[in-house]
């Protein structure tokens, strides 16, 4: 189980459900979201995901969200992340505006705006170039299911 910025991994048989391994490209907190790509090593690198779109210098394989930082990571460290985990979030170091709760039944998006990548957002992204992608819902106040769906180009 993690406790690092309020987050805890919930796995029913015990112990962290892995879903990747990589070696972070930039600093990483947990609980924020990240994608993964060939950064020429042997291991995958992982970043901070981003859904800002086109014209932006964002690739599209950035908005395709590999999961969730199961840790924190600081640039050249390896980190963890999963995904269709139920999660214990702590959405002041996680979600854009920094609620001091998740809403329960509320679906929860990768953010669009560059100065949060890797956050969650219940705001979905509308602007034309932007990437459109569903990664949670809060089960509760505390509780995220991380359910990454693929992106769509608005």
């Amino acid at each position: 189980d993690r406790d690092l910025y309020g987050s805890t991994i919930v796995n029913p048989g015990g112990g962290i459900t892995v879903s990747g391994t990589g070696i972070a490209n930039e600093n990483i907190q947990e609980g924020q979201l990240v994608y993964s790509y060939d950064g020429g090593g042997s291991v995958p690198s992982v970043r901070l995901a981003s859904a800002e779109g086109v014209g932006t210098g964002i690739a599209e394989y950035q908005m395709n969200v590999a999961g969730i930082a199961l840790g924190d990571a600081i640039n050249g460290e390896t980190i963890n992340y999963a995904r269709n985990v139920s999660i214990i979030l702590n959405p002041v170091t996680t979600v854009v505006g920094a609620p001091a709760e998740l809403v329960p039944g509320e679906t929860y998006y990768l953010s669009p705006d560059p100065a949060a990548r890797g956050l969650f957002t219940t705001t979905p992204p509308t602007g034309r170039g932007q990437f459109f992608a569903i990664c949670g819902t809060a089960a509760s106040t505390t509780s995220m299911i991380v359910e990454i769906q693929s992106i769509v180009a608005l």
